[in-house]
This record gives structure tokens, C-alpha cells and sequence, in this order.
């Protein structure tokens, strides 16, 4: 049996120059390197410092006292962790020959650590390139799937470059837009509720109210890289009837789309395309050159939006795999 040693840190105590290094030095043994250098990987790091100080790094040892791999423990919200979030793809960074025994025993202990800090949930996204093996596919599936993961969702990125000829679809005169940060939250919480448990491809249909409150929290409490000028809420009569949430990530001079969604009772009105166009107005206006998003591929609704405002998509697809926290 593999003998190893583990430490858990605040991830703020990361050196992020090494683990840089680390990770650039792991994704080339996978080649999955050629857009990133080891700058890019700093950004990363710095942003999830920043987002969430309160997450921690777990790191495994061999005997000897060798580095043999990390993955962080992202603190969500309130009830959820995800492994490696979003730009370092899921998977526990390791550098040995022995990946998937070390990965298996990092992992448990991960899922012991959130346990541990009270946590309910644990999530982890990974990348599918259409290129990689299918058998390593499946490999993946199954590791995980072991480890009592469970498949939610296929989500897709999407990406449009923006320019002064983009069409503004029009929007009714009752219809009045404002800013998120100027809206009431529980408005904003009643809304969010409404349009994801009536959504295509819904992977909340098992959370709990205070799970949904969490994820709620999450997504409009933190202001970190917001671009709150894009961040249009629409209401009528008083009545959120749709919103969204622009912020500065995934790459220089883009705006991401991390959230938009119409109320369930004004949809097939227009006001998605009325919504996603003036969002990329503004973006454009604001001196942005890319607009990006992701979304669950099961969301027909979803992909025919992205579709007519000329989003295209990039050569990732990405398995949203969680599994809950039980005594």
C-alpha cells in the first residue's frame, strides 16, 4: 500500500510561484498547455485567493517528504466545496507515475476535510477536449464514479467577439433596466429561484432551500470583478423579470457571462436576446473585445440564444459531477 503524508493549509499560505510551476509542469505531462504559460496560472491563483481566503490547500507527501501532488478545497458557499475550481480543471494536480492511487487517496481526503468543516456538498468540474482519447474519457468517468461522484450536467463555453455593428434587439417600453448592485436581494433570490427550477436541464432539482440560498449568496453576494455596468436586471412594475451577471474573467479584455435567466412567466418575448445583446453593447462600450459564457448543454433554450447572437463554441465540453457529504 502507498505511504503518504498530508497538510492542510489556508490557501492564502500558497506559494503561488511554485504551485504555478507545479501545475504548468502537470498540464504539459497531459498536454493541455498550449494557451497557457505559467503567468496565466499566477492569475488563477491570485483570483481564487482573493475570491475565497477562507479555502484551503490540501497537498500529499511521500514518506521521504517529496511533493507529490495538491488540489484546493474552494470554498463555494455556504454548504458547497469544489475541488480545483474552473481554470484549473477539476482534476488533483499531481506529478507521479502513480496518479490514480494518489488522486483517489487526495480526494478522500478532501471529501474527509469538508466533512470535517461542516460542508454538505462537494462538487468537481473537469474538461472534456474533443480531441482527448475516449478511453481516457471513460477512465475519468469511471475513477470518479468510484469515488461516488455522480454525472449532473454537460456543460458547454461558449465566446463572441464584439464590435460597433452588433444588432440591439428591442425591448418593451414598460420594461426598465437597471443595474444589479441597485436591486433588492430578496427580489433578486425570489427571481433566481424561479428561473433555475424551471430550467432545461435542471441539475438543482435535488437542493435543499438553504442550498439554493447558498448558491444565491454566492453568485450575487460576491463584487469581486463584477462589471456591474453589464450586470443588467430588467424589471416590470416593480418585478424583477430577468437579470444577469457579467464579470471580468476568463481572459484579458473579456467579459463573462456567469449568470442570465428570464423569469419563467416572460419568456418566448424576446427579452433573453433583448437582454444578451445589450449586455454585449455594453461590454463593448466599455472597451471589452470578447463576451464569453457557459452553459448546460441540455438548456435547448440556452444554446438556440447563444446561437443567435453569434456566440461560437470553443473546443471544451465539461462533465459537473458532485457528490453530497452524508454521516
Amino acid at each position: 500500500m502507498l505511504k503518504v503524508k498530508f497538510t492542510t493549509q489556508p490557501i492564502t499560505e500558497m506559494d503561488v510561484k511554485e504551485s504555478s510551476k507545479f501545475i504548468y509542469n502537470f498540464w504539459k505531462k497531459q498536454g493541455w498547455i498550449p494557451d497557457f504559460a505559467i503567468k496565466d496560472i499566477k492569475i488563477i491563483l491570485k483570483e481564487l485567493i482573493d475570491w475565497s481566503p477562507k479555502s484551503k490547500l490540501i497537498s500529499v507527501y511521500s514518506e521521504g517528504g517529496e511533493l507529490l501532488g495538491w488540489l484546493i478545497n474552494y470554498i463555494r458557499n455556504e454548504t458547497t466545496i469544489e475541488i480545483n475550481p474552473w481554470g484549473l480543471r477539476g482534476h488533483p494536480i499531481i506529478l507521479s507515475e502513480k496518479y490514480y492511487e494518489i488522486a483517489k487517496l487526495l480526494i478522500k481526503k478532501a471529501i474527509d476535510q469538508a466533512y470535517e468543516d461542516g460542508f454538505s456538498r462537494i462538487e468537481l468540474i473537469y474538461p472534456v477536449r474533443k480531441e482527448e482519447d475516449e478511453a481516457k474519457v471513460q477512465e475519468y468517468k469511471q475513477f470518479y464514479e468510484a469515488l461516488n461522484f455522480t454525472p449532473i450536467a454537460i456543460l458547454g463555453h461558449v465566446t463572441c467577439n464584439l464590435n460597433e455593428k452588433m444588432n440591439v434587439y428591442p425591448l418593451r417600453e414598460e420594461i426598465t433596466i437597471n443595474t444589479l448592485t441597485s436591486m433588492n436581494e430578496e427580489q433578486l433570490f425570489n427571481c433566481y429561484k424561479e428561473i433555475f427550477r424551471d430550467s432545461e436541464g435542471n441539475k438543482y432539482a435535488d437542493l435543499t432551500e438553504e442550498e439554493i440560498r447558498s448558491l444565491f449568496k454566492e453568485v450575487f453576494e460576491c463584487r469581486v470583478c463584477l462589471i456591474d455596468e453589464a450586470s443588467h436586471v430588467f424589471t416590470k412594475n416593480d418585478e424583477i423579470i430577468a437579470f444577469s451577471i457579467v464579470r471580468t474573467t476568463y481572459g484579458e479584455n473579456n467579459g463573462h457571462i456567469w449568470m442570465i435567466g428570464v423569469h419563467p412567466k416572460y419568456r418566448r418575448q424576446g427579452i433573453g436576446q433583448a437582454l444578451l445583446s445589450r449586455i454585449k453593447k455594453t461590454l463593448f462600450e466599455n472597451g471589452f473585445k470578447t463576451a464569453s459564457a457557459g452553459y448546460d448543454l441540455m438548456n435547448d433554450a440556452a444554446d438556440k440564444l447563444f446561437n443567435k447572437l453569434d456566440f461560437k463554441p470553443v473546443k471544451i465540453d465539461v462533465d459537473y459531477i458532485s457528490s453530497k457529504l452524508e454521516k
